[in-house]
């Protein structure tokens, strides 16, 4: 996440220029060692796809030309990682609590699929081929934990409890954009004709429901069933989402305003505390959607 963001600076002083060397060096040195952890955790997924999204941009830098070859290998690799472990019910996930199967058999969740299929069509835009098959039966399980009013499922654990608070907007605000993008990406009908504006409208309006749960410990603890680890991870897909709405300078400017305000005063920003590296991921989201309400409001 840190490398993706430094990657999207405009501007890179040679100190930067490093940091984004020494942090490629470090991803094709470990990224084999990336792996489930038990039956149960299958989190390597999220590794998968953000390595991908990584590696796609600083392909691209003229400073790392040199590597280009070594980090399409690594690319091809975590795409062919994620091939092998979507789940058997077509999604992504990262809990296999039941048969805990070799070919992960839990309830995939909406926005980890929606993350995912955004990664592979940026590869697929990229050059790299992408299995059509993959994309077919996730694209279906994600239509899947779509309701009628256009929230989505946190997972399809859900699937004969649609209802619940958690499926509602209040509880969708963060997950909304991602799955958006992805079906809007991958060509999905009724995405194109859809108006992305209000999800954005209502993450600002409503995002008191997000603030309250930001920092404490307890997954799904707040109102809605929401967890603190959505906050950052929300805000950041609803600014990549920012060119796909007609005010977008008016939207960029209050997702800009929300996340200006929750900069701690180490300079970094984080949303839950549970795991040790919160301060990162945190950070990283922030500052890239920051880059994309900049750009916006540029234009």
């Amino acid at each position: 996440m840190d490398l993706l963001a430094l990657c999207r600076l405009e501007k890179k002083s040679d100190e930067i220029k490093k940091s984004i060397e020494r942090s490629v060096n470090f991803l094709a040195s470990n990224y084999k060692k990336v792996k489930r952890v038990d039956g149960r955790w299958v989190g390597n997924t999220w590794s998968h796809a953000y390595t991908i999204k990584a590696f796609l941009e600083a392909r691209n830098l003229d400073f790392l030309s040199s590597k280009k070859v070594q980090l399409d290998d690594i690319i091809k690799h975590q795409i062919q990682m994620l091939k092998e472990y979507q789940y058997l019910d077509g999604g992504w996930g990262y809990y296999d609590f039941v048969y805990q199967t070799n070919k992960p058999s839990g309830k995939s969740t909406s926005f980890l699929i929606g993350t995912i299929l955004i990664v592979l069509k940026d590869a697929e835009k990229a050059g790299f081929k992408v299995d059509k098959g993959m994309i077919s039966k996730s694209m279906g399980q994600l239509k899947k934990q779509r309701r009628p009013d256009g929230n989505f499922l946190y997972s399809f654990d859900f699937q004969f409890y649609t209802g619940r608070s958690i499926n509602k907007t209040q509880g969708s605000l963060a997950r909304i954009h991602g799955c958006m993008k992805a079906l809007y990406d991958w060509q999905d009908s009724v995405i194109k004709s859809t108006d992305f504006e209000p999800a954005i409208a209502n993450l600002i309006k409503l995002n008191g429901w997000l603030d309250v749960v930001r920092k404490r410990p307890v997954p799904h603890e707040g109102w809605y069933k929401i967890a603190g680890y959505f906050y950052y991870y929300g805000h950041f897909y609803a600014a990549e989402n920012l060119p796909l709405c007609q005010n977008k300078a008016v939207l960029a400017k209050g997702l800009a305003d929300i996340i200006v305000n929750k900069q701690e005063l180490t300079g970094a920003w984080f949303d839950f505390p549970l795991y040790d590296y919160g301060h990162y991921y945190g950070t990283a989201y922030a500052l890239m959607s920051l880059i994309r309400c900049q750009q916006a409001i540029a234009k």
